[in-house]
């Protein structure tokens, strides 16, 4: 079964200052404060085809590692269980 892609945001240090957002590795933009670029990252996310093909945003703190991840879209309806 093929999966269908799921587009994957990520919010970054950006070197030294500031932070940086990109989408599948490619840069989407630089911003001063990690508050600008995750307001970005959860409109982008929210907005048309990323919902219907699923997306993720992940950020990560200053040394690298992840603070937090939501999923956009696809989620399934019910969990068995």
């Amino acid at each position: 079964m093929i999966k269908p892609h799921r587009f994957r945001w990520e919010v970054l240090p950006n070197g030294r200052f500031g932070w940086k957002l990109t989408c599948d590795g490619e840069l989407r933009g630089t911003f001063l404060f990690q508050y600008f670029a995750i307001r970005q990252a959860r409109k982008d996310c929210n907005a048309g085809a990323a919902v219907s093909l699923r997306s993720e945003l992940i950020i990560k703190g200053r040394n690298g590692q992840i603070r937090a991840k939501d999923s956009y879209g696809g989620d399934p309806s019910e969990i068995a269980g």
